[in-house]
């Protein structure tokens, strides 16, 4: 949460209550969870006094305890695997976006997929089963679309192809949807697209603007 009078902060949100505030965190910074490992929070550091890089940190459900797990190492947003050993991320150098698999203390297991230059990838989920990945893609020539990942084979398949920007994908708890913001008519809101027909549905009638939906 950010309210321009302090810095980020992680909160918790329970009903009927005050919000909590438990971690001052980075500015522009991308939070994934799970039930065991806790909370997995990218965010943008200092590198070598010189550099504006983002890495990953490990926090407990708390908020107190907190484990930097990458040094320089150009995560810009990362995702658990179900199993909680391990986790794929958005590596970012030189203008191309790649794919890495690493293990829970952040160390490189494998090179998944390496992106070519003007391939961008953002807003990564993995799946329930842990097989595949939900990404908003970006390629030339035709904007942001959402694409899914095959671990097994390393290859994408696309799910949309329009000229709103979809964004924000996260996978239903069963797999067989994924949740997702776009702005079809001009203002963004949430919508579902079963995997099965490919057919979209629009969940929120919002004025100002829906995000990051996730499936409670």
């Amino acid at each position: 949460a950010f309210d321009a009078m302090r810095r980020p902060a992680l909160l918790r949100l329970l009903p009927g209550s005050t919000p909590q505030r438990l971690a001052d965190v980075g500015f522009g910074s991308r939070l994934a969870h799970h039930p065991e490992q806790g909370l997995l929070l990218a965010q943008p550091e200092v590198c070598d006094n010189a550099a504006y890089y983002y890495d990953l940190y490990r926090y407990d459900h708390n908020g107190r305890r907190k484990q930097r797990l990458t040094h320089c190492a150009r995560y810009r947003m990362a995702d658990w695997l179900p199993s909680g050993e391990g986790l794929i991320a958005v590596h970012n150098q030189g203008g191309q976006n790649a794919l890495h698999q690493l293990d829970a203390d952040g160390r490189r297991v494998a090179v998944l997929w390496q992106g070519t230059k003007g391939e961008v990838i953002s807003h990564i989920a993995v799946s329930p089963d842990g097989r595949q990945v939900i990404a908003s893609r970006w390629l030339p020539g035709q904007g942001w679309d959402l694409a899914l990942y095959e671990l097994a084979s390393g290859e994408w398949s696309a799910l949309t192809h329009s000229t709103a920007i979809e964004n924000h994908p996260h996978f239903t708890d069963d797999g067989r949807a994924i949740l997702f913001s776009a702005d079809y008519d001009g203002i963004y809101n949430v919508h579902r697209l079963t995997l099965d027909s490919g057919r979209i549905e629009r969940l929120s009638h919002v004025i100002g603007g829906a995000f990051y939906p996730v499936l409670s």
